[in-house]
């Protein structure tokens, strides 16, 4: 079975804070987002909100 796009969203996401990618500070668009990683709004929102709230 296919990983959901969220999980994958997240994971991208998340590595890309990580590396520097997306800076901290960075006023990107959930829509700017979603076209960098060539994904629709829905899992990168649902990404986004589940990082929100990663401890």
């Amino acid at each position: 079975m296919a990983e959901p796009l969220a999980d994958i969203a997240y994971r991208r996401i998340k590595a890309a804070i990580l590396n520097g990618s997306l800076p901290p500070g960075l006023q990107a668009t959930e829509q700017q987002i979603a076209a960098q990683l060539g994904m629709s709004l829905t899992p990168v929102h649902t990404a986004i909100v589940r990082l929100q709230h990663d401890d």
